[in-house]
């Protein structure tokens, strides 16, 4: 099923995220902004807010992309974590002018997740109204 493969590779992502943020923050906030933290309070948060909130989310997602019950809530959240850092980057881009190829590429593939995500969820809405369409009969 796509929504369950989605979440699995989102799960994925965010860990490897969150991980490379934990071990290496320095690193990546230059690799992502072109500078480095300037002080160890903000590497202490850099882990814990860049490294710390994708694994929480990533743990949830490998969870539900395993519990039939919170596929669609998770496809969701998903959906709409995505939805949100793109909006962002598209402020950043038209207010700061930030446009680069780490941000482009950042940006593209949030428009990409969402635009699967929103494939999936209407294909399981549509399979679920499909089912509780039949009547009471059908269903024995």
């Amino acid at each position: 099923m796509l929504l369950v493969l989605l979440l699995r590779i989102n799960a994925v992502l965010f860990a490897l995220f969150g991980i490379a943020f934990v071990l290496q923050p320095a690193e990546m906030a230059h690799f992502l902004t072109g500078t480095f933290p300037q002080t160890a309070s903000a590497l202490t948060d850099m882990r814990a807010t860049y490294g710390g909130i994708p694994l929480g989310f990533a743990t949830f997602l490998g969870w539900a992309g395993f519990t039939r019950q919170a596929e669609r809530a998770a496809g969701w959240a998903v959906l709409l974590v995505l939805a949100g850092l793109a909006f962002g980057r598209v402020v950043g881009i038209l207010v700061d002018g930030s446009l680069n190829a780490v941000i482009t590429a950042l940006l593209l593939s949030e428009l990409l997740g969402v635009a699967l995500m929103t494939a999936a969820l209407k294909r399981t809405l549509t399979i679920a109204l499909r089912g509780s369409s039949r009547s009471p009969r059908q269903h024995q």
